[in-house]
């Protein structure tokens, strides 16, 4: 007569199974705001990447022609008017249901200042949210005056 050789099945038990996936929420739930607050810092930095740009190529179009930009269409504009100068290759279109643009505001003697104008009203709550933030870090943190107005 032949013997049966049992062989012993190997395996996790349930409560292995529980303990590891404890783990695991708890480090989900640990990591999650880290990783968010690091995905905002980069959307903010994005944005001022592009902030940067657009005041560098403003810059240099005013120190080339020596004069105040001229608003060729009449919308009061002037973003429009550093593309067509080839200034700058194209409008700033991050975040992507963001309006930009450069004004021009009067001093009522012949000098003008500059500021840019980022119109995220039609934008999610999120993106607003991350325009607030960075109106409080890079500029006065009010939205109605400043280098950057939202």
């Amino acid at each position: 007569m032949k013997a049966k050789i049992l062989k012993r099945e190997e395996g996790f038990t349930l409560i292995q199974l529980v303990v590891a996936v404890g783990i695991i929420l708890l480090l989900a739930a640990v990591s999650i705001p880290f990783l968010t607050k690091h995905t905002k810092n980069a959307r903010v930095s994005a944005i001022a990447d592009n902030v940067y740009n657009v005041k560098t190529a403003l810059n240099a179009a005013l120190t080339r022609s020596n004069i105040n930009l001229k608003d060729e269409n009449g919308d009061f504009d002037y973003l429009d008017d550093l593309v067509n100068a080839a200034v700058i290759s194209k409008r700033p279109s991050f975040p992507s249901c963001s309006l930009w643009y450069v004004r021009r505001s009067d001093d009522g003697n012949g000098k003008y200042a500059y500021y840019i104008e980022i119109d995220v009203s039609n934008c999610p709550d999120q993106v607003q949210d991350d325009m607030t933030y960075f109106d409080e870090k890079m500029d006065d943190a009010d939205g109605d005056t400043g280098g950057v107005r939202t």
